[in-house]
């Protein structure tokens, strides 16, 4: 799976990730906004680059990048996924990192895959 790390989604939180994906020994490649040249860059910009990437993005923006996102799936845009981590789980980075991998693997499952997808954890 191919994963965009938004520019607040960084850190502890992202170095957690990046130790349970290594753990878990699963195929995930994530690029970071800031190594991409998308340091700054609006919410759309970031959602229609991970679009044409097709990446999942994941965020720590509760307040714009949903919408964003869902305003690209209304107007039939591409929209590979958004998760958004919540405010008060960014304060337990591991468990925030492994409830993240849960999500993204279980909504493949279900689903079939993250395209048109939002979810918050």
């Amino acid at each position: 799976m191919r994963i965009l790390a938004d520019e607040d989604f960084r850190g502890p939180i992202l170095n957690a990730l990046r130790t349970v994906l290594a753990e878990s020994r699963l195929e995930f490649d994530i690029v970071r906004v800031q190594d991409i040249g998308l340091l700054g860059a609006s919410d759309p910009t970031v959602l229609d680059h991970a679009a044409r990437d097709g990446r999942v993005v994941v965020s720590c923006d509760i307040l714009t990048m949903p919408p964003y996102a869902f305003d690209r799936i209304g107007k039939g845009m591409p929209m590979p996924g958004l998760i958004v981590v919540k405010p008060e789980r960014r304060r337990t980075p591991r468990l925030a990192a492994e409830d993240l991998v849960v999500e993204l693997l279980e909504r493949v499952e279900r689903v079939g895959s993250w395209e048109n997808q939002v979810a918050v954890i």
